[in-house]
């Protein structure tokens, strides 16, 4: 039976409880702690934004640091930074006013591009991860003759298959009153599709990456035993490089597991409890597990290129090499202006002196 609903002068047609219930806890209130959100998701913002932009254009404005591993982790820092800047100010204006006010289209994009960023993410975690593997554990016969096409070949791909990965939500998301509805919640379809992400871009690539890593701590454990018998220090240094980065590397996966974990489980209950669960006023730790999921996965897109930063001191000496810079010519030109002051006294002074 079809229902009207009352809320600051606005009147709309429902026609069932749920929906009602839909636009009630979209319009109906707004969160206590809106402000709170706000400066969480502007301070996010910003550290994120800036990592993930100091590490592009550390990357890509230095040839020497323009190799295979280096690439792929740009392609994960833009994919990051995509993430940031899509679902940050949705989110920001969501936590503003609750209501749903933009096109259809764009809900169908806010759905779709998080997807494709995450899946993003994923794949280059575990190409960075394989790379790494075939570089430690088979050394030069695993390199092809053609690297860098080969790598963005694989960028490409990558792409075209997290594209793919997010079309389900840009099909199916829709506009429920004045609520952006990701496909449709609790049908068997989304079950399947989400059961399936869960699947393909968490489960086996985190998978795929231990295994990868397993296999690369082993070699390295090996070759460290080596060490006391070979006296190359080209290739200590080689195998200490190499090292280096497969850390890095692992650390990055290992924070892309424990930051994203929750947000699969926020994703699976979603769809796996009666519609009518998510909403009850009596249980307040959902609303609390629907931002901590958030934030966390927003805190991961923030943290990867800090620790690059932190752990590779080749790309935090990049960073900071224009602040040196900068640097160096002040201190240059107050010597120069110094020297110059200096020259022009002496000058002074004999002139004085020949008068006399």
């Amino acid at each position: 039976m079809e229902t009207e609903l009352n809320s600051s002068n606005i009147t709309l047609p429902l026609f069932t409880d749920y929906d009602k219930l839909l636009y009630e806890l979209a319009c109906g209130h707004r969160s206590p702690d809106y402000y709170v959100q706000m400066i969480l998701l502007a301070v996010f913002s910003l550290v994120g934004v800036v990592g993930n932009m100091g590490l592009l254009v550390v990357v890509w404005s230095d040839t020497s640091l323009r190799n295979t591993p280096n690439i792929l982790l740009t392609n994960l820092a833009f994919a990051d930074l995509m993430y940031i800047l899509v679902t940050a100010p949705i989110r920001i204006e969501h936590e503003l006013d609750p209501c749903w006010h933009i096109s259809a289209m764009w809900c169908a994009f806010k759905q779709f591009a998080p997807v494709v960023c995450q899946s993003a993410c994923v794949f280059s975690l575990v190409a960075l991860s394989r790379e790494r593997y075939a570089a430690i554990v088979h050394g030069l016969q695993s390199r092809f003759s053609n690297r860098m096409s080969w790598t963005l070949g694989c960028l490409v791909l990558l792409w075209i298959v997290s594209c793919i990965c997010g079309l389900p939500y840009f099909w199916f998301s829709y506009v429920n009153l004045y609520t952006c509805i990701s496909v449709m919640q609790g049908s068997m379809s989304a079950r399947i599709y989400e059961t399936l992400r869960m699947i393909f871009l968490f489960a086996i690539p985190c998978f795929l990456i231990a295994f990868h890593y397993s296999m690369m701590a082993k070699t390295l454990l090996e070759s460290t035993k080596s060490f006391a018998e070979s006296n190359s220090k080209q290739f200590i240094k080689q195998n200490k490089a190499r090292s280096r980065l497969a850390y890095l590397a692992m650390t990055i996966s290992v924070f892309f597991a424990v930051f994203w974990f929750p947000s699969v489980v926020y994703q699976m209950w979603c769809h796996f409890t009666k519609n009518e669960d998510h909403f009850k006023e009596a249980r307040p730790y959902i609303n609390t597990f629907r931002h901590v999921h958030y934030y966390m996965s927003l805190a991961n897109s923030c943290l990867n290129p800090w620790v690059v930063f932190i752990m590779s001191s080749s790309h935090r000496s990049k960073l900071f090499k224009p602040f040196k810079c900068c640097g160096e010519d002040h201190q240059r030109s107050a010597q120069e202006i110094g020297s110059s002051s200096f020259q022009s006294t002496s000058k002074m002074s004999k002139t004085t002196q020949t008068k006399v």
